[in-house]
């Protein structure tokens, strides 16, 4: 049987975990690492265009087209919507993240050209 104080310390205890995970988060979201491609953020950002531009409506439209007529138009729509969320993501992670932006210049191309667009 648990007594009230063990499970009070253990409660205490997962608040100190829960805390020290969003500590551990903030720290990520301003770390700058020396290789882009290792940082989580930009990892993510690149996971996120390809899973939305797959997930799109376009897309699976285009897909289910492929497969009923065997017309292949999948790989223009897809690559007109990839552009799009691509950008899409890009100019967000360059407002979101102006820091890691600025250090990751010059080596993620999605960075390169989102702040192509806002120099216009």
């Amino acid at each position: 049987m648990v007594d009230q104080e063990s499970l009070h310390g253990a409660e205490k205890g997962l608040g100190e975990t829960s805390e020290q995970a969003e500590m551990s988060e903030i720290v990520e979201i301003g770390k700058i690492y020396e290789n882009p491609l290792d940082d989580p953020m930009v990892e993510q950002t690149e996971k996120e265009i390809t899973r939305d531009t797959n997930n799109d409506s376009e897309v699976q439209e285009a897909m289910a087209s492929v497969k009923a007529s065997g017309i292949d138009g999948y790989s223009s729509v897809w690559n007109r919507v990839f552009n799009r969320i691509n950008t899409q993501r890009w100019d967000g992670f360059i407002r979101s993240y102006p820091e890691k932006a600025r250090a990751y210049r010059g080596k993620v191309t999605g960075i390169d050209e989102a702040f192509g667009r806002e120099e216009r």
